[in-house]
C-alpha cells in the first residue's frame, strides 16, 4: 500500500484470518471478519462495499483497539523500523479509520471519513537519551464529512509529553477551512536538545529553549472582519540547527513574538515580532516588526543584514539540488495603510533597499521558475523603485528599469492593485514558455475543436488580475508558436486581468507590421483576443510557409507566388495551446493583390473550360475584402483582367479548406459574355462545374456554457 509515494506496506509480515461475501448478482462485497496483524499490530477490517446504478455504497471500519505503541510503529513506513531499532517504545494505543456512504458523482454525493487515534502511558526513549520523552498522552480526532474540505472538523482535546521537567501541552480544535472556528490552548517549555536526543530525530541537530504561551477562542472570517479572541507569546531562544547536509549550523537563533486580540474584530489584533534574528556563515540579519489594526494595519518593520540562499537551502535539503541566491537587506517601513491607499504620502517612513542576485522565484501563473540576475530595489514611501534588474526566464532575458506603486496596500491586503511602470529591453522572448501548462476538459461548445475526451493542454498565458502596470518594450527577437519575430518595439499594458498592445510594430518575414491585439484570460484554457494587423508588401509564399495562421485563413495561397497586402481586424478564442478556436472568430479585412500568381483554383477552371491562358494567371492591382464568423470566410465579388478575360469571383471557404466559390469567367473582348461556374471541393482539391448553383458550406457557430471569469483576483461564474 503506497500514498503520497511512500510505501506504507513494504516488507511486512502479514498474518490474517478473513471471511469475506460476496454476492454475485449485484456484486455486493460484504467484509464480514478481516483479522489481521501487520508485524505485531492487530487489526480488525470489516464493512461492505456495494454497486449502485449510478455510483457505490460504502462502509469501512478498521480499528485497532488496545494495542501496544511499539506495535503500532512495526506496521510504519521501513525508516520508522530502523528507527525503533534504537528506541525504547511504551504505551498503548486506539486507532480507528472509517469510511461510510454514498459515491455519486451526478448527484455530488461523497461518503464520510472519520479517524481517530490515542495514546496514554506513552515513553519513547532513543538510544539511551539522557532523559525519555514520557507521560505522553493523545486524542486526537478528525471527521471530514462527505469529503468536503470546507466542513472538516479536528479535535485535538490533549495532547501532552514530558521530557525531564520540561514539557508540551495542547488544546486544539477547529471546525471549516475558510472560516474556521478555533478553540486552542497551547504551552509548552521545551529544550529543543533534550527533545531532539529523545525522540531520537535522525539528520538534524537542534539546541535552544521553546517556550509558547497561547490561547484562542473565536471565528476567523477575514470577509466579515473577526479574528479569535487570542493571547499569546512564542520564544525561540539562543537556538541553532544543524544537518549532515551542511558543515555549519544556523545559529544564534532568536525569536521574540507575540499575538494579541481582546474583542475578536480585525481592529483589535496586534502582532509584534521583536526580535527575529540569526547567524550564518558570520553573516548575521535581523528583523523586528509590528503590526495592529488588521482592518487599517499600521505596521512598522525594520529588516537588515544578508542571507545566502543557497547555503541555507543546503542546510536543510539534500546536496545536488540547485537553489541559489543572495539577497542583502536594509530597510525600514513606517505607516498606515490607509495612508497609503489615501495618498498621504507624507505620514509614510518607508525607505531603504533590497539588494538580489541569482534568486530563483516561482509563481503559480507560471511554468517555469524566473531568475533574478542582478537588481536592487530602492524603497520611498509607498513607491519601489527597479534599478538595472537583469532577469530570466526559461530562454528569455530581460533587462528592466521602471517602478512599482501601492506596494504596501498590495502587500497588506489580496484585493489591492499593484501598479507600475517600466522600461523592457530584451535579446530574446520566447513566449511557449509562459504557456501555463494545465489539464483541462474542453468546454462544452460546439465548434470544429470540441471532442468527448479530456485533452491535455498547456493551458493559456495567464494574467494576474491585481496589476495595473505598463511595460514600454523592446525586444530583438520574440519567438511565439514557429514564428520569429524581429525587432518587436510597443506599449503594454496590464490591467485588471487584461494585456494590451498598443502602437506595435516588428518585423515578420521581412516585412515591417504594425499591431494591436486586447487579451484576457476567461479559464485556465481558453482566452479571449481581439488584434488588428497592417501588413504591407510582403511575400505570400514566405507567410503561407512560416506563418500557420496565414496559412490557415488563406488555404487557396498554398502554390501562390508573389507580393500582397494585409489590413485585418479579427476577434475571438483562444484555447488551452493558445490556438484560435476558428467557429469563434469574428471579424475582417482587405488583401491588397500587388501581383501574385499560382493559384491553384485557376489551373481547375482552366481544365475545365479549355481557356490554358487562364492556368495560372498574373493577378495585378485587386482589393479582396473578405469576413469571418462561424467557421466561415467569405469573400465580396472582386474582378479583374487576365489575358483579355475578365473573371469576377465571390464566395466562401471554410477554415477546413471546404470551397464554394462562384465565379463568372467573362469572354474577351469586353467580358459581356461570360460563362458561370462554381468551385466546390477543397483547397487541395478543387472540383469546377459549369453553372450558377451549389450548396451552402456548413456553418459551424461557437456556442459555450458559462465558465468562472477572472474579476478583482478572484473566479466569478456568471449566471446562465
Amino acid at each position: 500500500m503506497a500514498f503520497g509515494g511512500e510505501n506504507y506496506l513494504k516488507n511486512k509480515n502479514v498474518n490474517a484470518d478473513l471471511i469475506t461475501k460476496i454476492n454475485m448478482n449485484s456484486l455486493a462485497f460484504v467484509f464480514e471478519q478481516n483479522n489481521l496483524k501487520i508485524n505485531k499490530l492487530p487489526v480488525e477490517f470489516t464493512g461492505k462495499f456495494d454497486f449502485l446504478s449510478n455510483g457505490y455504497d460504502i462502509d469501512f471500519k478498521v480499528v485497532s483497539t488496545n494495542s501496544k505503541l511499539n506495535d503500532f510503529f512495526t506496521a510504519l513506513p521501513p525508516q520508522y523500523v530502523t528507527w525503533l531499532e534504537k528506541t525504547s517504545v511504551e504505551g498503548r494505543t486506539d486507532i480507528a479509520l472509517t469510511l461510510k456512504g454514498q459515491y455519486i458523482a451526478s448527484q455530488n454525493k461523497k461518503p464520510d471519513f472519520a479517524f481517530n487515534m490515542k495514546i496514554r502511558d506513552g515513553e519513547i526513549e532513543y538510544d539511551n537519551a539522557p532523559f525519555p520523552v514520557s507521560n505522553i498522552y493523545l486524542n486526537f480526532d478528525t471527521k471530514l464529512p462527505a469529503l468536503d474540505t470546507e466542513k472538516l472538523q479536528v479535535n485535538i482535546d490533549s495532547v501532552f509529553f514530558n521530557v525531564g521537567k520540561d514539557y508540551f501541552k495542547a488544546i486544539v480544535k477547529s471546525s471549516g477551512m475558510e472560516t474556521p472556528v478555533i478553540e486552542a490552548n497551547i504551552k509548552s517549555s521545551l529544550d529543543l536538545q533534550k527533545m531532539d536526543q529523545a525522540f531520537g530525530i535522525e539528520k538534524i541537530d537542534l539546541k535552544g529553549q521553546l517556550n509558547i504561551d497561547l490561547v484562542s477562542k473565536g471565528k476567523y472570517d477575514k470577509t466579515n472582519n473577526t479574528f479569535p479572541v487570542t493571547k499569546g507569546s512564542f520564544s525561540l531562544k539562543n537556538a541553532s540547527v544543524q544537518t549532515e547536509y551542511y558543515p555549519n549550523p544556523i545559529q544564534d537563533i532568536n525569536i521574540v513574538a507575540s499575538v494579541s486580540n481582546g474583542n475578536g474584530a480585525f481592529a483589535d489584533t496586534k502582532l509584534v515580532i521583536n526580535p527575529a534574528s540569526f547567524s550564518f556563515e558570520n553573516k548575521p540579519f535581523s528583523l523586528r516588526a509590528t503590526f495592529e489594526n488588521f482592518t487599517d494595519v499600521a505596521y512598522d518593520v525594520k529588516a537588515k543584514g544578508e542571507i545566502d540562499v543557497a547555503k541555507v537551502y543546503q542546510v536543510f535539503s539534500r546536496k545536488g539540488l540547485d537553489l541559489q541566491g543572495f539577497i542583502k537587506a536594509d530597510f525600514a517601513f513606517k505607516g498606515k495603510q490607509s495612508d497609503a491607499t489615501g495618498g498621504h504620502y507624507d505620514r509614510l517612513q518607508n525607505s531603504g533597499t533590497l539588494a538580489l542576485r541569482n534568486i530563483r522565484t516561482t509563481s503559480e501563473y507560471f511554468p517555469k521558475p524566473f531568475l533574478i540576475r542582478e537588481g536592487l530595489f530602492a524603497f520611498h514611501q509607498d513607491q519601489m523603485n527597479f534599478t538595472d534588474f537583469v532577469a530570466a526566464y526559461g530562454q528569455s532575458d530581460f533587462r528592466m528599469n521602471g517602478k512599482l506603486q501601492n506596494v504596501i496596500n498590495y502587500v497588506l491586503s489580496e484585493k489591492e492593485i499593484l501598479k507600475g511602470e517600466f522600461a523592457l529591453d530584451a535579446n530574446y522572448i520566447n513566449i511557449d514558455e509562459f504557456l501555463s501548462q494545465v489539464a483541462e476538459k474542453p468546454t462544452t461548445a460546439t465548434d470544429s475543436t470540441s471532442t468527448a475526451v479530456p485533452t491535455t493542454q498547456k493551458g493559456v498565458i495567464m494574467i494576474p488580475a491585481n496589476l495595473d502596470v505598463k511595460f514600454t518594450a523592446n525586444a530583438t527577437k520574440v519567438n511565439f508558436d514557429g514564428l520569429d519575430i524581429e525587432n518587436a518595439k510597443g506599449s503594454l499594458a496590464v490591467h485588471q486581468g487584461k494585456l494590451t498592445l498598443r502602437n506595435t510594430g516588428f518585423n515578420l518575414i521581412g516585412t515591417d507590421v504594425q499591431f494591436e491585439a486586447d487579451y484576457q484570460i476567461e479559464t485556465a484554457a481558453r482566452a479571449a483576443f481581439d488584434f488588428k494587423i497592417l501588413a504591407k508588401d510582403f511575400d505570400i509564399k514566405r507567410a503561407y510557409d512560416e506563418v500557420k495562421l496565414f496559412r490557415e485563413m488563406a488555404s487557396a495561397a498554398e502554390n501562390a507566388q508573389g507580393i500582397i497586402s494585409l489590413a485585418y481586424k479579427v476577434n475571438g478564442k483562444l484555447d488551452g495551446n493558445m490556438q484560435p478556436i476558428y467557429p469563434s472568430l469574428v471579424g475582417g479585412g482587405t488583401l491588397s493583390v500587388k501581383k501574385v500568381m499560382g493559384f491553384k483554383m485557376f489551373g481547375a477552371v482552366s481544365k475545365e473550360t479549355n481557356h490554358s491562358e487562364i492556368e495560372n494567371p498574373d493577378v495585378s492591382g485587386v482589393n479582396i475584402n473578405t469576413s469571418i464568423k462561424n467557421n466561415i470566410i467569405t469573400i465580396e465579388r472582386f474582378k479583374f483582367k487576365v489575358a483579355g478575360f475578365r473573371p469576377r469571383i465571390e464566395g466562401t471557404t471554410s477554415f477546413d479548406g471546404a470551397l464554394n466559390i462562384k465565379m463568372r469567367l467573362g469572354l474577351p473582348p469586353l467580358g459581356i459574355i461570360g460563362i458561370p461556374m462554381t468551385i466546390t471541393g477543397t483547397k487541395d482539391s478543387p472540383k469546377v462545374k459549369l453553372g450558377r448553383q451549389s450548396e451552402d458550406l456548413k456553418e459551424t457557430e461557437y456556442k459555450e456554457t458559462p465558465v468562472p471569469v477572472v474579476k478583482d483576483s478572484t473566479v466569478v461564474v456568471p449566471a446562465k
